[in-house]
């Protein structure tokens, strides 16, 4: 919940999500950020420093 609250996410609004709306926000603010999440394996793709996605 930290993530999301460090992102502009009230506390009180995330407290009240599912643990699936939690991730599925973080996911999203992440992928914003240029990241890949990877749902079969739940977890983000790790990309190689100056790698091209």
């Amino acid at each position: 919940m930290l993530f999301l609250v460090q992102n502009g996410v009230p506390w009180e609004v995330c407290g009240k999500w599912s643990d699936k709306r939690r991730l599925a926000a973080c996911v999203a603010l992440r992928e914003m950020r240029g990241e890949t999440f990877d749902w079969n394996a739940m977890m983000f793709i790790e990309v190689p420093d100056g790698a091209a996605v």
